[in-house]
């Protein structure tokens, strides 16, 4: 019978090369652990010291404010946003608004938009004229308004069916604010800017806070 020729058996030498790695690292482990101590070292300076990422001051509510408030610089608080995300058109210097009142309901902690702060420029071409915020209680009406348009104001209970009277008549349509979302007054509707003598400004924004609010279109002056 043949002789079967001898060959290296694999298995043996495979544990004769992880005998000899096992042998080395034992040797050097402490190296092993000091490098992996510095690696862990450097990863936690390089964490705590990468830079941060790039913000900007941004000017917003200090608390809730509602329509009609008279802004102070109290009413201001500055916090940080991510570079480039603040919203555009809003309050950036609060001395420059502090007096003027405002038109919308803005939540704690949301910008302040410019367009939300009533400013002389919305009484531009009205002279004798003082603006004042008033709730429309139908929230469909307001879409049917345009700025500059005279309208009359009619305020009612609804709990008394005759108690409707009009609070002032041609008042002018200053600004009709966007909706917004968060608003909770309980007389619901829309807020819009009106334009009204100033003997008239107490009446009006009394109405807007404790009636319901809509509008009449009069007829032209020296219409038929």
């Amino acid at each position: 019978m043949p002789a079967t020729p001898a060959k290296p058996d694999l298995l043996s030498r495979l544990l004769d090369r992880r005998d000899a790695w096992r042998r080395r690292v034992l040797r050097h482990r402490g190296v092993l652990a000091a490098l992996l101590a510095a690696l862990a070292v450097y990863l936690v300076i390089h964490s705590v010291t990468a830079p941060a990422p790039p913000t900007e001051p941004v000017w917003v509510a200090a608390h809730d404010l509602h329509s009609g408030t008279t802004l102070s610089r109290d009413d201001f608080v500055r916090r940080e946003y991510a570079a480039g995300t603040a919203p555009r058109r809003i309050v950036t210097d609060p001395t420059r608004v502090a007096g003027q009142v405002l038109a919308i309901p803005v939540g704690s902690g949301m910008p302040v938009g410019r367009d939300a702060v009533m400013g002389s420029r919305w009484l531009t071409g009205y002279p004798g004229l003082s603006a004042v915020p008033v709730r429309i209680t139908d929230a469909a009406v307001a879409p049917l308004l345009e700025v500059g348009s005279r309208v009359d104001l009619v305020a009612s209970d609804p709990q008394r069916a005759d108690s409707a009277h009009t609070v002032v008549r041609r008042a002018a349509i200053l600004a009709l604010p966007a909706p917004v979302s968060d608003d909770s007054s309980p007389l619901g509707g829309r807020l819009v800017v009106v334009g009204v003598p100033a003997e008239d400004v107490e009446a009006v924004a009394t109405a807007g806070a404790r009636s319901y609010v809509t509008v009449v279109w009069p007829a032209p002056i020296g219409g038929s």
